[in-house]
């Protein structure tokens, strides 16, 4: 990476008992870690697939495994929610309560949807959104953002974005609400660090060793009115190690998507879309955080959605390399995007016949308590499921 950069501001330190445990959860919208990779494979291209009329819009989707079968939680527009699952090799659904969850409850679907591992019931159940972050702050540690992410990684290293403001009245997330802080727990003290003079315009932060050095990166979207968006990356301590080039104008935003072996070669890239909703472009970036590529036409978020899965790093056709997978800019179509020796190239698309509605909702079988996660390097991978939801109540699934 490219020398320290100096980011005006403070750290503030205060102690905590780091939580030992971190208890079964999905998340809609991103993994623990704050990445969307997936590292089970997902050949859409040869799997089942089924349209289910629903008469009613998806808005969330999250996906899970048990008992070796796929299953989604889909909270709907009008609030209600259904559990669909495949039996018999047909998708069937019907309605589900949230489960009472330590007294939480789903209540709120402007949030991200969230399940917790029930034992009782050896099931997924939806639950209030977020990981709840007293589980991990207790009294001490600044409060999170409202609908943020707490991304859990290696060596006991969890982070967040803190310090609610309204200074960048942007939006684009559903509110004009920022965080100007992050804050990163691990058995250190806490570190809360200042991103002044620039907002996080994010939900959280991604935690990835993009350098291969065996530690793990921070990286988040940060943004100012002068220059807009641009890509961060912090060191586990809260030093800010390199940035990306802002976009130029203020007012225009980057979705940071994740980072895996998307390069030509399978090598280590991170995927970013710029300007989403105006004219967006798949960027990859390197572990100095230089753009090697873009990729015009896409958008991966729908402007003043809470919603930031529209777009996964997935293994479409097994050739080593994943693929971003996203809508195109009318959001009316998904495709895959390789990063091939020749440039980019287009592996797989499916129309969908009208908006996506929803999250890109997968189901991975890493989820399938207590089974674990296949490596990179791992070569017989299990197959995941997908499903979207499009704004003519449909739901569209895939699955083997």
């Amino acid at each position: 990476m490219r020398g320290p950069l100096t980011i005006i501001g403070l750290i503030v330190f205060a102690t905590i008992s780091f939580a030992q445990t971190i208890p079964g959860f999905i998340q809609a919208d991103r993994d623990m870690d704050g990445n969307r990779l997936l590292l089970a494979s997902l050949p859409l291209g040869t799997m089942n697939s089924a349209r289910l009329p629903l008469g009613e819009n998806a808005a969330w989707i999250a996906g899970y495994f048990a008992g070796g079968s796929p299953g989604w939680i889909v909270a709907l527009d009008d609030g209600s929610l259904i559990r669909v699952r495949i039996q018999n090799d047909v998708p069937v659904w019907n309605p589900v309560a949230p489960a009472q969850a330590g007294g939480r409850s789903q209540s709120d679907h402007d949030g991200t949807l969230t399940l917790l591992w029930d034992d009782k019931r050896d099931n997924w159940f939806p639950a209030e959104a977020g990981v709840f972050p007293e589980q991990f702050v207790g009294d001490e540690g600044p409060e999170p953002l409202l609908d943020g992410h707490i991304a859990a990684g290696r060596d006991q290293i969890v982070a967040y974005l803190s310090g609610a403001t309204t200074s960048y009245p942007h939006g684009v997330l559903g509110d004009a609400v920022e965080a100007r802080s992050v804050t990163i727990l691990s058995n250190r003290p806490i570190r809360t660090v200042s991103l002044a003079p620039y907002v996080a315009e994010e939900r959280g932060v991604l935690l990835r060793d993009l350098n291969g050095d065996g530690t793990q990166e921070l990286i988040t979207i940060l943004a100012d009115a002068q220059g807009g968006a641009f890509v961060a990356a912090f060191s586990a301590e809260g030093e800010l190690l390199t940035r990306g080039e802002p976009i130029g104008r203020g007012f225009r935003w980057r979705h940071l998507v994740g980072a895996g072996p998307i390069g030509p070669f399978g090598e280590e890239l991170m995927a970013v879309v710029r300007t989403p909703h105006i004219g967006g472009a798949i960027e990859y970036y390197d572990a100095d955080l230089r753009i090697l590529a873009s990729v015009p036409g896409y958008s991966s978020h729908e402007i003043g959605s809470r919603s930031l899965g529209d777009a996964w790093i997935v293994n479409v056709d097994g050739d080593g390399r994943w693929e971003v997978l996203l809508p195109v800019q009318q959001r009316d179509q998904l495709e895959a995007i390789s990063l091939s020796p020749q440039g980019p190239r287009r592996v797989w698309s499916y129309e969908l016949n009208s908006r996506l509605s929803s999250n890109l909702g997968i189901a991975d079988p890493a989820t399938d308590a207590p089974a674990g996660s296949p490596g990179l390097e791992d070569t017989a991978r299990p197959i995941a499921a997908l499903m979207v939801g499009t704004t003519d109540g449909m739901l569209h699934v895939w699955w083997q």
